[in-house]
């Protein structure tokens, strides 16, 4: 038996707390004026110090390099805006998922098997997040004069004072790793909610199968019953489960399509030998953040157009004439497609990613032109 169904996102909401992400915490008041506080120091100040110094720059190398993390700062401004506005709907999931009943242990290992491969693309992301850091923090040391990881304007001489460089350097860093972070674990958050209602989509089309199966005589009004209520039921809480994340995240995962391409195409333009590695990463994490909510948008997509042929897979032929007619009506029923849209524009399909990717190219080879 699972005893937690909301384990493998734990360690994302320990986190989200940290950086004052998850407002309806317990001791609400003083963790509300901690959260106020953490914000405005590294999302409203930490930005700000960014825009700013746009004003200063001339050279084009040093605008695009700034460009892309602004952008990426700005995604997460809208993020955290949006948790905080659904906070209410966030816990209410969570509490969902934690009441789901599992029948079988054949239900428990679909479920473990999917909360498995989350933490493994969490894993990766992070990864790919911190080597991206690492890369960025260690590339000002193999410069000649005193540069900072990320360009920015700051009210003290950094350039000129080895403390004062130090103090802008370490608050960058910790700046930067909440930057980073916060964006792959809200942007996990919502992929981890779509691998949950794949593996119920998968749960329920497993219960359709096998729905009738070895029946007897005996068994009419125990297939009644696991029809209503294991399988349309089931059914009726998957598809709100579905529209919430679609109302939650439709705006942010919009916002990130919009951002993604412009800092890949920003991102791949200003490349160079000596930061290969660190543009590498950073641009594989942004793929990861476009791709992963396409991919399960699809897969939510399939699943839910095969729950008409599981119906149809179960014993119907041995079942009563209302209960055929029952099921009939919940095949019609699941044959209306059920497609997830980012910003009520888009499907989240793996169309709309190559759409994304095509559009990136087209405005590289533009500003190619441009500048050559």
């Amino acid at each position: 038996m699972i005893r937690n169904s909301a384990k493998a996102i734990e360690g994302v909401l320990i986190f989200l707390k940290i950086c004052g992400l998850w407002p309806k915490y317990r001791y609400y008041l003083p963790y509300t004026i901690y959260a106020i506080i953490f914000q405005i120091i590294f999302t409203f100040i930490y930005t700000s110090f960014k825009l700013i110094n746009f004003y200063f720059l001339t050279e084009v190398s040093l605008i695009t390099k700034e460009l892309f993390i602004c952008l990426s700062e700005v995604a997460l401004f809208a993020k955290a805006i949006n948790f905080a506005f659904y906070n209410t709907e966030l816990h209410q999931m969570l509490v969902d998922i934690k009441e789901f009943k599992f029948i079988n242990s054949v239900e428990m290992e679909l479920y473990q098997r999917r909360q498995l491969l989350f933490t493994r693309i969490l894993n990766f992301q992070l990864l790919m997040a911190g080597l991206s850091v690492f890369f960025s923090c260690v590339s000002p040391y193999f410069l000649s004069e005193p540069s900072l990881p990320y360009p920015g304007w700051y009210p003290i001489d950094w350039r000129n004072d080895t403390t004062s460089y130090f103090v802008v350097f370490i608050y960058q860093f910790i700046g930067i790793i909440f930057v980073s972070h916060s964006i792959i674990l809200m942007e996990a958050y919502a992929m981890y909610l779509m691998i949950v209602a794949g593996s119920h989509l998968d749960i329920l089309a497993n219960r359709l199968e096998t729905l009738g199966h070895k029946m007897t005589a005996i068994d009419i009004f125990e297939i009644k019953r696991s029809f209503r209520i294991d399988c349309i039921q089931t059914y009726t809480k998957i598809a709100r489960f579905q529209n919430l994340i679609e109302r939650i995240f439709s705006i942010p995962i919009f916002i990130q399509f919009l951002i993604s391409g412009a800092i890949l195409c920003v991102t791949v333009f200003q490349i160079d030998i000596a930061n290969l590695i660190f543009y590498l990463c950073y641009c594989a994490t942004i793929c990861m953040e476009i791709f992963l909510p396409c991919y399960f948008g699809t897969e939510l997509m399939l699943k839910n157009n095969n729950l008409t042929t599981a119906a149809y897979s179960s014993n119907w032929t041995e079942f009563p004439i209302y209960l055929q007619k029952l099921l009939v009506v919940f095949m019609e029923f699941t044959k209306k497609p059920r497609i997830l849209l980012s910003g009520k524009l888009f499907s989240l399909s793996l169309n709309s990613f190559l759409v994304v990717l095509n559009r990136t190219y087209s405005l590289f080879a533009v500003l190619k032109n441009l500048f050559k």
